[in-house]
C-alpha cells in the first residue's frame, strides 16, 4: 500500500538572516566565510514542509529515534549557528516526482533575489540539472512576500510556522527568543 503524501509536502525556500560574519564548516564543502545578511536556500520537503522546517529550527540535530548523527544537510551548518535568524519559509506544494522540480524552482529564486553564490555546491550535491547551489545571498533586497509572489509561493512568517507545528504536535517547538516574540504578540509578518 502506497504511503500518503503529506498534505504539506513540496518545495521550500526557507529565509534567513545572519546578523553579523561568521565562518562556518559546511560538511564536505570545507569551511567557509558568510557575510551578514539575509539569503535563501531551496528544498523539497517530501515528509512535509513543516517537518523539515522542525528540523531547520533546532538547534541540536538529533533525530527522534535519539541516535545523534550531527548535521544532515549543508543548511545545518548556519541554522545551528546563534548569529542565524530563520525569517520564515515560502511554500511550493507541488507534487514532487523529481529533483528536477526543485532545480528549475531553485534557478526561478535564483534569478529573483540576483543571488550571489556564497558557497559552490551548497545544498545542490543531489542535483540532476548541474546546479551551481540552492542557496544564495540576497542582492536586491526583495523582501520575502515579494518573493514569494515572483517564484509562486506563499510566505509563512517563522512564527507563524511554529505555531502550526505547535497546533500539530501538541508541544512547543523552536527557538526560545521566537516564542518570546510570539507570546508578547510581536510578530513580524512581513
Amino acid at each position: 500500500m502506497p504511503r500518503k503524501r503529506p498534505e504539506d509536502a513540496g518545495l521550500y525556500v526557507l529565509y534567513l538572516r545572519i546578523t553579523r560574519p561568521i565562518r562556518t564548516r559546511v560538511l564536505k564543502l570545507g569551511y567557509h566565510h558568510f557575510e551578514a545578511g539575509d539569503y535563501v536556500y531551496v528544498g523539497s520537503a517530501g515528509n512535509g514542509i513543516l517537518n523539515r522546517l522542525h528540523w531547520h529550527c533546532r538547534r541540536t540535530k538529533r533525530p527522534t529515534g535519539g541516535r545523534k548523527i550531527g548535521k544532515q544537510w549543508h543548511i545545518d551548518a548556519l541554522t545551528v549557528h546563534d548569529a542565524v535568524e530563520l525569517l520564515g519559509v515560502i511554500e511550493n506544494r507541488v507534487v514532487l516526482r523529481s529533483k528536477r522540480r526543485e532545480c528549475l524552482w531553485a534557478e526561478e529564486v535564483r534569478a529573483a533575489v540576483a543571488g550571489g553564490m556564497p558557497v559552490p555546491g551548497f545544498g545542490s550535491t543531489n542535483c540532476t540539472l548541474g546546479c551551481d547551489a540552492h542557496f544564495w545571498r540576497v542582492t536586491n533586497g526583495v523582501p520575502p512576500r515579494s518573493l514569494a509572489r515572483k517564484v509562486g509561493g506563499e510566505w509563512r512568517p517563522i512564527e507563524y510556522c511554529l505555531l502550526a507545528l505547535r497546533e500539530r504536535t501538541g508541544r512547543r517547538c523552536g527557538r526560545r527568543e521566537v516564542w518570546r516574540r510570539v507570546e508578547r504578540g510581536t510578530v513580524r509578518y512581513g
